[in-house]
């Protein structure tokens, strides 16, 4: 995948969209897809004969091997492109989180999770109905819904020791834990929410 595979797919995205002024977009992925897309850039930007004081700066902490101590690097983590669109990379430390994404990339140390790059609202069209909320995603929740659980004689609450299991539950409101599910992540719109995976098979 290319910076101009990036453009195109999104500019089909806003391509329904009459002007230039919502078209931002922020990248969520694991520290595989953010060198990916550092790299992409500066493939790019490599191409252009200059001398950037932002690559080569002098060192602050020099070690005393030399009068005149350098630093080179930098990350690229923002990159605006033709017709107004910005695309920007955050980091989402679930995708590098190898108890929930055990398989890795192959080839590499990095969870395979770790290069996919999700973008949770590319914003309103100019097609959507009027009366629309803003937020395309949001929790729903149920009302009315209780429940209080008490659990005793299983483990005991100080020690974490195992009693007796004597009496495993009880329905009242006295001591206990309980836990209740009472809504669920809503998307109103679908087409505003994407998603980009690492292809294994190119």
């Amino acid at each position: 995948m290319s910076l101009g595979d990036l453009f195109s797919f999104f500019q089909n995205i806003f391509l329904t969209r009459k002007d230039f002024s919502d078209r931002k977009i922020k990248i969520a992925s694991g520290e595989a897809g953010i060198q990916f897309l550092s790299r992409k850039i500066f493939e790019e930007y490599s191409s252009i004969v200059t001398v950037d004081t932002l690559f080569a700066q002098k060192r602050t902490d020099p070690e005393g091997v030399h009068s005149n101590e350098l630093e080179y690097g930098s990350q690229f983590t923002k990159i605006k492109m033709m017709n107004g669109i910005e695309l920007s990379i955050v980091h989402d430390p679930t995708k590098d989180d190898r108890s929930r994404f055990p398989e890795l990339a192959p080839g590499t140390n990095y969870t395979l999770e770790s290069y996919t790059m999700d973008i949770f609202d590319l914003g309103k069209t100019n097609q959507t109905p009027q009366g629309i909320d803003e937020q395309n995603m949001t929790m729903i929740m149920q009302d009315g819904v209780e429940e209080y659980y008490t659990v005793s004689n299983i483990y005991n609450f100080e020690t974490g020791a195992i009693t007796d299991g004597g009496n495993a539950y009880g329905n009242n409101k006295e001591l206990g834990i309980y836990r209740t599910v009472s809504g669920s992540l809503n998307v109103w719109d679908v087409s505003r929410i994407a998603q980009i995976r690492l292809n294994l098979n190119m």
